[in-house]
């Protein structure tokens, strides 16, 4: 009997981790779509836009507060 219940536990515990593989899995999908989006419209605002230069070095240097920001949600999502 004893051995019922631990291999129910083992099933258990190895379903919440196939579920908090496939949550990690969809939130990295996610943050690199986002990512790769915000990155690759640099040369497009670039190339298609006729803007002064100091916008578009403002938009480069929001990188760092973008990848912050990442680093920080990847952090708190997977501490969970």
């Amino acid at each position: 009997m004893g051995r019922n219940t631990e291999s129910h536990s083992n099933i258990s515990r190895l379903k919440n981790d196939v579920q908090l593989q496939q949550k990690r899995q969809r939130f990295h999908i996610i943050v690199a779509i986002i990512f790769l989006a915000i990155f690759l419209s640099v040369p497009l605002i670039i190339s298609l836009i006729d803007l002064y230069i100091s916008f578009v070095w403002i938009f480069i240097f929001s990188f760092f507060p973008l990848t912050w920001i990442i680093g920080w949600l990847y952090w708190r999502r997977m501490n969970k």
